[in-house]
């Protein structure tokens, strides 16, 4: 995978970081009130909170990459 050296001035990395920090806020407001736990086929724990955040960062990625 390649990593992005933090040094390099992209014009993507604060949409990213900002796509980051929206994601965390959804999760945290699941985290707050509590969400069940589900299990995927691979038995792996997945949430609604998880889910949402996903769903999320897919939208805004495509948005910002068409």
């Amino acid at each position: 995978m390649y990593r992005l050296p933090l040094t390099v001035k992209n014009p993507l990395l604060p949409e990213l970081c900002r796509i980051a920090g929206d994601a965390g806020n959804i999760i945290m407001e699941y985290y707050k009130s509590g969400t069940a736990v589900e299990h995927k086929d691979d038995d792996s724990p997945v949430t609604e909170a998880d889910r949402k955040a996903d769903d999320f960062i897919a939208e805004e990625l495509r948005k910002l990459l068409p």
